[in-house]
């Protein structure tokens, strides 16, 4: 039988920081990221947003598939973490499993689901004890010229016909949480419950 990774507790190491997770919505960019970078925020890339954001803190991808295509993405300096143990194993990424849940998960030995990266990229940084998190890239609609993503589509051309799960996992997600702030700064997101403000206004 295969052993699983040792999952081990999340610990609370942004105590007192803003935290921004990068999410590959069509709206990301450079001129945001660099915003980003000049504020000292903690951040954690969401897939490929590390093109955008190599120096993040952490990256987080849920999809086995995901660090197969990129093989582990050796070049990434800063913590790994995915749910799926048998990419962890593959790849030596850190192993944080998630489970069915509304909201976001105070457990420090997982987070819940959501049916996205984005969305447990966010309770991680919930998790880690960031007293505020910023989103952006987190679109949730296609961008000008149909694209899902910020570079285009994956390879297996996945994007549009998620957009309705991502939306019905949020808003079980309360914009305040235990003293915790959340905002969306994503322009003109789709994405419901959590309240927009810009990213200027947050800085």
């Amino acid at each position: 039988m295969r052993s699983r990774p040792t999952a081990k507790p999340v610990p609370r190491i942004w105590s007192g920081h803003t935290a921004a997770v990068l999410a590959t919505g069509p709206s990301l960019d450079d001129a945001q990221c660099a915003k980003v970078r000049r504020t000292g925020w903690r951040v954690i890339a969401v897939n490929d947003a590390y093109r955008l954001m190599p120096d993040a803190d952490c990256l987080y991808g849920c999809d086995a598939q995901w660090w197969d295509w990129h093989n582990g993405v050796p070049e990434f300096a800063g913590a790994k973490l995915c749910h799926d143990p048998g990419a962890a194993k593959r790849h030596g990424l850190r192993w944080l499993p998630c489970r069915k849940g509304d909201g976001f998960s105070s457990d420090p030995t997982y987070t819940h689901c959501g049916g996205s990266s984005g969305y447990q990229a966010a309770n991680l940084a919930f998790l880690l004890g960031a007293e505020r998190i910023v989103l952006l890239g987190f679109d949730n609609r296609p961008g000008p010229r149909g694209q899902t993503h910020f570079f285009g589509e994956h390879p297996d051309n996945s994007g549009q016909q998620h957009f309705r799960l991502y939306a019905k996992s949020w808003r079980s997600v309360s914009p305040v949480l235990d003293g915790v702030e959340i905002w969306n700064a994503t322009p003109k997101s789709a994405l419901p419950a959590i309240p927009k403000k810009r990213l200027e206004d947050l800085l």
